[in-house]
């Protein structure tokens, strides 16, 4: 892929369509406060680790496989007089190893599908017997959808499609869901149309460059099926569990 993701995020703070409110729904449902210690997967430019640090002085572990994005988050982090809560590293989910029953509350929103057996494996293995996991995973509303849909948002051959199997997939693994939160049909396409003018400004930069359309006429599939089908079809929803 010759677009880098930070160039795609350039404009966006949270990498992943979700309800600032779902956030302190976490919190809530979760139990933080200053004396949790909390890791955090996938977590991109480090926006859900400031926040947990600056509501409750919590500290976070955040991990991400883009080096860019660790830089900016630690950057970020100390600009905001948060480095002794927060501390990023670049790391492949799949070979990461963590010290067991650390962590109070572990956490993915939105990237579980990309290493969801690896990732569980992580979170499960780093979190608290009594610990907990907010998770964000997307979820056809509807079957059978649209093949075009189908193609792009489920095409993983192992992943769970509806909520009903969503929620099997956590039960069966020893969680208990606590609580479950939808996000908004807004918060969708406002995550939308900012992605959508980074790619119009990426095809004007791009111009020449034959392979950065074809990505970006690829990437703009995604949005143009949620517009069309995402409020029919596509669920995006936040677990928050304990083990049971």
């Amino acid at each position: 892929m010759k677009i880098k993701y930070p160039e795609i995020y350039a404009n966006i703070e949270v990498l992943s369509p979700i309800d600032r409110e779902t956030w302190l729904l976490i919190a809530e449902a979760c139990g933080v406060s200053e004396s949790s210690r909390v890791i955090e997967l996938a977590s991109g430019k480090g926006a859900f680790a400031r926040f947990l640090a600056e509501k409750f002085g919590c500290k976070v572990d955040g991990f991400d496989n883009d080096p860019e994005f660790v830089t900016y988050s630690a950057k970020v982090a100390a600009k905001e007089g948060l480095s002794s809560l927060l501390e990023f590293r670049c790391h492949d989910i799949n070979s990461l190893e963590v010290r067991p029953h650390v962590y109070d509350l572990g956490v993915c929103l939105g990237a579980l599908y990309i290493f969801r057996e690896a990732g569980w494996k992580v979170l499960t293995k780093a979190v608290k017997p009594e610990g907990y996991l907010a998770i964000s995973d997307i979820y056809c509303k509807k079957t059978p959808a649209p093949e075009a849909l189908m193609a792009v948002f489920f095409e993983e051959e192992d992943q769970s499609l509806t909520l009903k199997d969503l929620r099997r997939w956590y039960t069966e693994r020893g969680f208990k869901i606590l609580r479950e939160e939808e996000c908004s049909r807004k918060a969708w396409i406002e995550y939308y149309d900012v992605t959508r003018e980074t790619f119009q400004t990426l095809a004007k930069e791009y111009a020449s460059d034959e392979a950065v359309q074809k990505e970006i006429a690829e990437a703009a599939k995604e949005d143009k099926l949620v517009r069309g089908f995402g409020e029919e079809f596509v669920g995006y929803m936040t677990f928050m569990m304990k083990r049971s």
